[in-house]
């Protein structure tokens, strides 16, 4: 009986041995685990950190390039109203040249294209710039 008992009792000290080796094993695994997981949060917020930072920078080139576009278009409204000044005036000293009204018109028609042009060229930034937002986000 005593060998017995003593044989189990080995017995039951290896078994407990192999368990604690196999949980030490299996924290082992679990921590690396963790470990990955870590590197892996910190490459994600790195790369939500770049893609804010270029669609910040995206942000602020295109309201520049608003904004340049918008004082373009502003100087081009002052010379085409510059120019029917003069027109106008030369209109008033010359006899038999079309009427007021008819100058007007081609004035505000030549306001309307400038006008149009100008729009056209933002709508192209702006779509540009949905573009580029738009491989960004596909690069996340």
């Amino acid at each position: 009986k005593i060998k017995k008992a003593a044989f189990l009792s080995k017995q039951s000290r290896i078994n407990a041995e192999k368990r604690a080796e196999e949980e030490r094993e299996a924290a082992e695994k679990l921590q690396e685990q963790v470990e990955e997981q870590k590197r892996i949060a910190a490459l994600i917020e790195e790369e939500n950190k770049e893609a804010a930072v270029l669609e910040e920078e995206r942000r602020v080139a295109m309201e520049k390039k608003a904004e340049e576009e918008r004082l373009a278009a502003g100087k081009l409204r002052e010379e085409l109203e510059e120019q029917q000044r003069i027109v106008s005036k030369l209109q008033e000293e010359k006899s038999g040249a079309a009427s007021s009204e008819e100058q007007s018109r081609i004035a505000a028609e030549k306001l309307a294209k400038v006008e149009r042009e100008a729009v056209k060229k933002l709508k192209g930034e702006v779509e540009e710039q949905k573009r580029i937002a738009a491989q960004i986000k596909e690069k996340k």
